[in-house]
């Protein structure tokens, strides 16, 4: 077993001893080596080319070493010869990958990935520590969506989950032997809002939008319940327009409503205020309204309580109206006790004194 250099002038493989090559090339000053592994097994001769790290030739060369002392099977280190560049290229490329609906925001996060870790950086390279200093650099990267802030950690753990899919693909189809930074834990994320829109800003909505399931991010087919008044409008909109859209511009269809949005909230005087924060608004009405959660959990989607209550908020008004025990009537505490399941631990409770 032996290290060999691979002559960047006629490419002949030399052994490290060696200090000038045939072609007459002084190898040992000569820039852009590239060192092989040589050795046996099964009594045949195997030779795998490193690259130009001597370190990492000498480490795969221990690791053979080792394989074959343990009788085990000597693979080809693959995350030693795949940059991230091509993985994500292959990934991308992949058809079930582009049948995605979330395809362009894919290649998005993949565009930050490899402007940060660069293309060609072999997988080997990618370490837990690696991706922790992507994420330190993340956060403080200006956020192109809201000036005079930084990136959210919510985007960035979204950046780190397409990485690690992609290399857990890789791994499933046998481009990588494991994913190295399978390990790596998402950032703290405290992204909940705490606006929520008064009556005097916005009007109520009722009546019904039916969404089919491949329309819902859960997959899941729901109706949605609108005001009247919402539906009025709608019902008044022009008939026979050549197209299936609802909202229009000009006659014309359109992709998206952020200019439209933000121009209705200037008008309305409706400061720090997000289309996404409709869907707060929303639910935390129909709370407020006197609906039980799992009616309002049909109409959202939500499927997870805890997930559920980050979009309800207890404002000070309802907290003004919080009721009181009236002083007048004889009221107070009797203690009661009530044994639990675990021995020697009792909960207290309170019961009205009649």
């Amino acid at each position: 077993m032996a290290l060999l250099i691979e002559c960047p002038k006629c490419k002949k493989r030399n052994s490290l001893k060696t200090t000038t090559c045939g072609c007459g090339m002084n190898i040992k000053k000569a820039a852009g080596k590239t060192y092989w592994i040589e050795y046996y097994f099964n009594s045949k001769r195997k030779r795998e080319r490193i690259g130009p790290s001597k370190a990492a030739a000498e480490q795969r060369l221990r690791d053979v070493l080792k394989a074959r002392a343990e009788e085990r099977y000597i693979n080809k280190d693959k995350a030693a010869q795949t940059t991230l560049g091509e993985l994500c290229q292959w990934y991308l490329n992949l058809p079930e990958v582009k049948a995605k609906k979330s395809y362009r925001r894919d290649g998005e996060f993949i565009r930050h990935l490899l402007r940060i870790f660069g293309e060609k950086i072999k997988i080997k390279y990618l370490t837990a520590g690696k991706v922790e200093t992507y994420q330190t650099r993340r956060l403080s990267e200006p956020s192109p969506r809201f000036p005079g802030k930084t990136i959210r950690p919510a985007t960035i753990n979204k950046e780190v989950t397409c990485l690690k899919t992609i290399l857990n693909r890789a791994v499933r189809h046998d481009k990588l032997e494991f994913n190295p930074v399978k390990e790596v834990k998402k950032l703290p994320e405290n992204n909940v809002r705490m606006r929520i829109i008064s009556k005097e800003e916005v009007d109520l909505k009722k009546g019904f939008i039916r969404l089919a399931a491949e329309r819902t991010k859960t997959s899941v087919g729901r109706s949605i319940p609108l005001h009247p008044q919402v539906k009025s409008m709608l019902e008044d909109l022009p008939r026979g327009l050549k197209t299936n859209r609802v909202f229009l511009r000009k006659g014309t269809p359109f992709s998206e409503i952020k200019t439209a949005f933000r121009s209705a909230c200037n008008r309305a005087d409706i400061k720090d205020f997000t289309f996404h924060d409709l869907r707060h608004c929303a639910l935390n009405n129909l709370r407020l309204a006197g609906n039980d959660y799992f009616r309002i959990m049909a109409i959202s989607g939500h499927k997870t309580m805890s997930v559920f209550k980050r979009y309800n908020l207890v404002t000070e008004e309802e907290l003004s109206k919080v009721k009181w025990a009236d002083e007048n009537k004889n009221s107070g505490c009797i203690d009661t006790y009530m044994d639990t399941k675990e021995k020697g631990l009792q909960v207290k409770t309170c019961k009205p004194l009649e």
